[in-house]
């Protein structure tokens, strides 16, 4: 009777939100402590093996892993807030690794700074090239307003595109612990 309900509850618990408990991890021979601290609490992530990508590990919020040195890859899973990206790490012996899922304001951000900048200096750059001809005026601005524009466009391209690269693949600090 009690086997019939435990695999009821296996098969119908996520359905209305109870798991089963979790069976302890087998821990290799050869295998090392990976912690692992999110800074957004709860933020759900894999550790996966590099070249196949098939998760070695599920956490939501921070979580410890038994797992032989070697290279992991970190996929975040996106929220509301943040995005989904992986990042490649590299683990020699026990470590703790904060992670920092990027945020979608920081990718929309960035995008628009480096699109927005990077046509400021394409419409200031045609401007001032049709601006140009033998006979200057004395009233006439639109050297120094395609001058201005050429500066800003040159100031918010660079920040914007680099915002942009670095909210594609969470930020991951491993430190080694030695004990």
């Amino acid at each position: 009777m009690w086997r019939k309900l435990g695999a009821a509850l296996a098969v119908a618990g996520p359905l209305f939100g109870v798991a089963p408990p979790v069976r302890a991890q087998q821990i290799a021979a050869g295998s090392v402590p990976i912690a692992v601290y999110p800074e957004q609490p709860g933020l759900r992530f894999e550790l996966q093996t590099p070249d196949g990508r098939r998760p070695v590990a599920l956490c939501e919020g921070a979580c410890t892993a038994y797992l032989p040195p070697g290279r992991y890859r970190l996929f975040v899973h996106p929220t509301e807030e943040t995005r989904a990206g992986a990042r490649t790490v590299k683990i020699e012996g026990p470590s703790a690794v904060q992670l920092q899922a990027r945020s979608k304001n920081s990718y929309q951000t960035g995008l628009t700074l480096g699109v927005v900048g990077s046509a400021l200096i394409l419409a200031s750059t045609v401007m001032l090239l049709s601006s140009i001809d033998d006979r200057p005026s004395p009233d006439d601005d639109t050297l120094a307003l395609s001058l201005v524009g050429f500066l800003t466009g040159a100031v918010l391209t660079p920040i914007g595109w680099v915002s942009f690269g670095r909210s594609l693949r969470p930020a991951a600090s491993v430190q080694r612990i030695d004990f």
